[in-house]
């Protein structure tokens, strides 16, 4: 059995999950998902992936990860558990990230483990992409206003632009850590487009479109989808995914929409800046045949 523990945002879920899956597909056992990080009323996320995807893998009981975890099984000593100085205590079962970029020796862990970590590289679930992708087809039907738009995606070279502001802007110590991405980013990536695709389209999404709106001129041909909200949000990736090509943000949201995208010819634009600690090793974050600008 492999335990994954699932917290953040659908972008942060989805990269868990798929960690999860691969590695309880390689060994042949059950992926059982730990969704405790969402029972603390001051977490704003909630659990999407059953709601929105045909994921077959069950939710582990409070009694399950008890007697999985032992002593373990505590809030405190989970927190205590990231910080490289407790490793000894985390015991065999309790495998924590050591770091962002593609950890190696995953491939060699055994069964009967508990994943914590974000783990944020396709090179994780490479191995099992066309399963995956079964995994994360949506339940739930395409609102009518969401099919039109797709329609006319479909009819176009379109390009989706990912604009992340939201907690990035509101929230100091999440703009340390992650910063925006700058309207150069964005110009260059749109100019890079442009030379190589006839005629693109480019189909803005944000949880700011207003800004992105007031902010970021274009001359191309361009549409910014403003109607997806609350608990329909997850639409704005549903629909990056039908472009045919993506310009994605530091962004889990958005990578997972240009990576579900099934355009062989795609160009995906992502940015070289992750994160603004520029010490934290990204070069894995993408694919390689993504371009980092």
């Amino acid at each position: 059995m492999i335990v994954a523990s699932i917290f953040g945002g659908l972008g942060n879920q989805m990269f868990q999950y798929a960690a999860g899956f691969a590695l309880a597909d390689r060994l042949k056992t059950h992926l059982i998902l730990d969704l405790s990080a969402f029972k603390c009323r001051r977490v704003p996320r909630k659990y999407d992936l059953d709601r929105l995807f045909c994921v077959r893998s069950e939710v582990a009981s409070d009694s399950s990860l008890k007697e999985f975890l032992g002593w373990r099984k505590n809030k405190l000593a989970m927190r205590v558990f990231r910080r490289p100085f407790f490793t000894f205590f985390r015991g065999k079962k309790i495998v924590v990230e050591p770091h962002f970029h593609y950890w190696k020796n995953f491939v060699d862990l055994l069964d009967d483990v508990y994943l914590l970590g974000y783990w944020q590289s396709e090179k994780y679930f490479s191995n099992v992409k066309s399963l995956l992708r079964k995994e994360f087809e949506y339940c739930l039907a395409m609102p009518l206003v969401n099919e039109k738009i797709a329609t006319q995606m479909n009819a176009v070279n379109s390009v989706s632009v990912h604009v992340r502001r939201g907690d990035y802007v509101t929230s100091k110590a999440v703009h340390r850590m992650h910063g925006v991405c700058s309207l150069g980013y964005y110009i260059d990536s749109i100019n890079y487009i442009s030379e190589r695709v006839t005629n693109p389209v480019f189909y803005f999404f944000s949880d700011d479109i207003e800004w992105a709106r007031n902010n970021i001129g274009i001359r191309q041909r361009h549409l910014f989808i403003d109607y997806n909200y609350g608990e329909n949000s997850y639409n704005d990736m549903r629909l990056m995914a039908l472009c045919k090509h993506n310009i994605i943000a530091n962004s889990s949201f958005s990578w997972w929409g240009a990576w579900l995208n099934i355009n062989k010819e795609k160009i995906v634009i992502a940015p070289k800046r992750w994160f603004c600690d520029s010490r934290i090793n990204t070069d894995d974050v993408c694919p390689e045949s993504w371009i980092r600008l």
